[in-house]
């Protein structure tokens, strides 16, 4: 028999106990599902960490004391296992490419267009626009890599002007001076990457407990 799947994106939100208690209730009553989340704990607001360290925890107390007292939550994989009806599972991220996600895979239709939007609602109701919108394709991609670059650029031409004296940058040496300027500005471009990076996640995370 063919499953049936619903997936689509979150948004960024903040996380109460609450909140938690209405996405529990929506997976249905307590005694129909099983369910394991695993969390970030290591603090890696790049992602650049291959090994990270993290909990699995099964307790949904315990998962809320955790969440309150991480300075920082690096994701959120929640699994969800509905007996005789399918599988839930929800991911957040808040390292590059931060974002959030739900699939939800089921034997009817009619359970996974309920259970997706019981799910959407919660995460609706909890949203934040703005910070959804800063980490779009098109507003990260300038934060991560346009401005950057930009910056880079200008920096290192307006170095190169002042302190390589015309007669050299017209010389045979134009050449490696080139290359030694791109390879300058690709190299100062990723530093001011990174540090706009850590600026954003740290001052705008896609998920946060609140």
């Amino acid at each position: 028999m063919q499953d049936y799947t619903a997936k689509a994106l979150l948004p960024a939100c903040s996380w109460n106990e609450a909140m938690v208690g209405q996405l529990w209730d929506s997976f249905g009553p307590p005694d129909t599902y099983t369910w394991s989340a695993e969390i970030g704990t290591g603090c890696d607001r790049l992602g650049k960490v291959s090994d990270r360290p993290a909990r699995i925890i099964q307790d949904r107390q315990q998962m809320v004391a955790l969440l309150q007292q991480l300075p920082y939550i690096d994701y959120i994989v929640l699994t969800v296992e509905v007996a005789e009806a399918g599988n839930i599972a929800i991911v957040f991220r808040n390292y590059p490419p931060a974002g959030g996600s739900y699939a939800v895979t089921g034997k009817t239709e009619s359970w996974v267009q309920e259970k997706a939007a019981a799910i959407q609602a919660v995460f609706s109701a909890s949203r934040d626009q703005e910070i959804t919108r800063i980490y779009g394709k098109w507003t990260f991609g300038a934060i991560q890599t346009a401005i950057p670059l930009t910056a880079a650029s200008i920096a290192v031409i307006a170095a190169a002007v002042l302190f390589i004296p015309a007669a050299l940058r017209h010389s045979d040496y134009l050449w490696w001076i080139t290359a030694g300027t791109v390879v300058l500005t690709l190299r100062l471009a990723y530093s001011i990457s990174d540090r706009l990076i850590l600026y954003v996640v740290k001052r705008f995370p896609y998920i946060r407990w609140q």
